[in-house]
């Protein structure tokens, strides 16, 4: 029976005058009772109080429903919250685990590439190597095969008769004969005389180019020591028509004649300004 169904009995009066015996026999009275030395009644008033009662007990029974319910409630939302929180977690594991087999295979990948990639650099070392030995071994020649490339083509048809090969080899081969070592600095030394070609410059450092080559076939031979601020002797120079003086210092050394360093001969006088 629940607390409603009470509360309705409690109005009536059978009910009410059996609640009163049973509340005059727990009290060891047989229908009254002395209080203060006075004899009272049993009335009404105890059942209001009991109803009253009943009627506390209903709302705290209600409150003690809704706590039970809300706890209840968050129970289950802790529950829920554990369970997605379970397979955020087994879904997160199996991301790792995924991720530690790619990282495995990626390592895998890697090892054989990092092996090449020390081969590679072994080769490019060695390369390096080569190429440093062979850009000092033929750095001259190179350089004269560019000074040549460089030439228009007006000059490079004057210098035929001197360089009929005009590959990098060729070049030096042509160039470190006497005979043409003494060909080409006549020609550089005409057109410096002249002074009306563009190409004068490259020329010259061609000649040096090749003299130095030429020396080491022939070491005899060496470019003449003569600087500025030297006299000017006709029989070791040839002055430039653009000289100042007559006579005197040399101011600009134009062209490089060279000797036999062994008798001392100038083979080929230096053209100088002064």
């Amino acid at each position: 029976m629940d607390i409603q169904t009470l509360l309705d009995a409690l109005e009536d009066e059978k009910v009410q005058v059996k609640i009163r015996e049973i509340v005059d026999k727990k009290k060891g009275c047989a229908g009254t009772l002395l209080e203060n030395g006075q004899l009272l009644n049993v009335d009404n008033s105890e059942l209001v109080l009991v109803k009253e009662s009943l009627q506390k007990s209903e709302s705290e029974n209600e409150d003690l429903k809704k706590s039970i319910e809300e706890l209840q409630s968050l129970l289950g939302s802790e529950k829920k919250a554990k369970e997605d929180a379970n397979v955020a977690v087994e879904k997160l594991s199996a991301e790792v685990e995924h991720k530690d087999q790619v990282i495995h295979e990626l390592r895998s990948a890697q090892q054989p590439l990092v092996e090449d990639k020390k081969r590679l650099e072994s080769d490019v070392i060695t390369l390096n190597q080569k190429l440093e030995f062979y850009r000092d071994k033929f750095r001259y020649d190179l350089q004269a095969f560019k000074l040549y490339d460089q030439l228009s083509e007006q000059t490079r048809h004057s210098l035929s008769g001197i360089f009929k090969d005009t590959s990098v080899q060729g070049l030096i081969a042509c160039g470190i004969q006497e005979k043409n070592i003494s060909n080409l600095w006549d020609y550089a030394k005409s057109e410096t005389v002249n002074g009306n070609n563009d190409d004068i410059a490259n020329v010259i450092s061609l000649f040096n180019l090749l003299f130095q080559r030429f020396t080491l076939a022939y070491p005899m031979f060496s470019l003449q020591d003569v600087k500025p601020g030297d006299s000017f002797e006709t029989q070791y120079h040839i002055k430039h028509s653009s000289s100042v003086n007559t006579s005197g210092s040399i101011s600009q050394v134009m062209l490089y004649g060279y000797v036999n360093s062994k008798t001392g001969r100038v083979i080929k006088p230096s053209v100088v300004k002064l």
